[in-house]
């Protein structure tokens, strides 16, 4: 259960005052900041508060005189080695001790920078069913975008690859420069972004880039997606509107000088903001030699203030766009 819910969970709809008609089995209102366990009668016979790391609050915990254990607390699991004093729970794939705020075994995945950091060190959005991978708590909303923005992608790309098919992408080859662009940005793209950074974290942004120079400009705006590792604050949802300009001859840019490494540094106050991108050819710390795309932007979210550093890696939504102008 997520950080902060007061989601009702049991195997049957029965609590106070329906309690009379209840089986003999506990009904538990869980969170991982409060557990409390009723027995039949709907008389409260365990209680137990948490930090939102899972370690249980002094004087937070109380049961009923003479009532059965229940051992299954913080997150539902079960907790072990009370009695030696290690306080640890059992995740199934792996133990998880709430007072380091770790796991005591490396990720199976390598979800994260480090192999023993619990839900990303982001408890209140963040769940982990069983020790294996996280994945967004059902009681924030804002955390829910990200599985909606992937599901959202696999969606965009089965149906843009098809409408691909039907209308082929033709690129405008001649000329690269005219009178008409000249003055103009190399570059210009809308996006969103979601992003969830508290001190360390993510984000994600789905942009449409239109060329304005080189020999593949198109009327189809190129659909690039970036995930990227933020260091600051962020989080929430935001449009960004952006400009680009290629460093070098304008000949040479190409639709696929907008894939691979980015490095952005961005931030927002009232609801708008502003930030500073490079598309690079290897990660450079912003080395101005290792730049091939230099981007302006301006953002729009819902308020309150962000300010972040991050690292990405650009790829493609639609894989034949960028096929087609290599075989072209």
């Amino acid at each position: 259960m997520a950080a902060l819910s007061t989601k009702t969970t049991s195997s049957n709809s029965c609590k106070p005052p329906k309690a009379a008609r209840c089986p003999t089995a506990p009904v538990l209102i869980t969170s991982t900041i409060s557990r409390v366990a009723f027995n039949e009668a709907g008389e409260v016979m365990q209680e137990t508060h948490y930090y939102p790391f899972g370690l249980r609050l002094k004087g937070g915990a109380w049961q009923q005189s003479g009532a059965s254990r229940n051992k299954y607390l913080y997150n539902g699991k079960e907790l072990e080695g009370e009695d030696l004093g290690l306080n640890w729970f059992d995740y199934g794939a792996r133990r998880y001790d709430p007072q380091l705020g770790k796991w005591h075994s490396v990720d199976p995945v390598d979800e994260f920078w480090s192999p023993f950091a619990y839900v990303g060190n982001n408890p209140i959005i963040r769940i982990d069913p069983d020790g294996s991978m996280s994945g967004p708590g059902d009681s924030f909303m804002g955390s829910a975008f990200e599985l909606n923005l992937q599901i959202a992608l696999n969606a965009i790309q089965k149906f843009g690859e098809h409408a691909l098919d039907a209308w082929t992408f033709k690129p405008v080859r001649e000329p690269v420069v005219d009178a008409a662009t000249a003055n103009l940005p190399d570059r210009v793209y809308i996006g969103i972004n979601v992003a969830k950074t508290y001190g360390v974290g993510q984000s994600h942004g789905l942009q449409a880039n239109w060329l304005l120079k080189g020999s593949d400009r198109s009327l189809m705006p190129y659909m690039v997606y970036t995930p990227e590792l933020n260091a600051g604050v962020d989080g929430g949802l935001s449009m960004d509107f952006g400009v680009g300009y290629f460093n070098g001859d304008d000949a040479n840019i190409l639709a696929n000088s907008m894939l691979g490494y980015s490095e952005s540094i961005s931030g927002s106050a009232f609801g708008l903001g502003a930030g500073l991108n490079f598309d690079v050819r290897k990660p450079g710390l912003l080395n101005n030699n290792n730049r091939i795309w230099t981007n302006f932007e301006i953002s729009v979210d819902g308020g309150g203030y962000s300010g972040t550093a991050g690292a990405g890696h650009s790829t493609p939504v639609f894989p034949s766009q960028f096929q087609n102008n290599e075989d072209n």
